[in-house]
């Protein structure tokens, strides 16, 4: 999902007690000036779609803060 000039990916990863965990990557610019931030989330949600809510969403957050500092 394009938010600006980022591009936010969310993933859900299963967990081996069967819930579920979010990541998100939140790239910006393209070939050798690209960067990419990627944040995992442990905390355990039931369903796939619960964690790539909240990863989406603090994907969203990373993107339009006026904080964001590539690495």
């Amino acid at each position: 999902m394009a938010i600006g000039k980022f591009v936010v990916s969310p993933l859900t990863h299963p967990t081996d007690s069967g819930a579920f965990s979010g990541s998100v990557t939140v790239s910006s610019g393209q070939g050798s000036g690209s960067s990419h931030r990627v944040t995992r989330f442990h905390r355990p949600y039931a369903l796939p779609e619960a964690a790539q809510l909240v990863a989406l969403t603090q994907g969203w957050l990373q993107a339009c803060s006026p904080r964001f500092v590539s690495c």
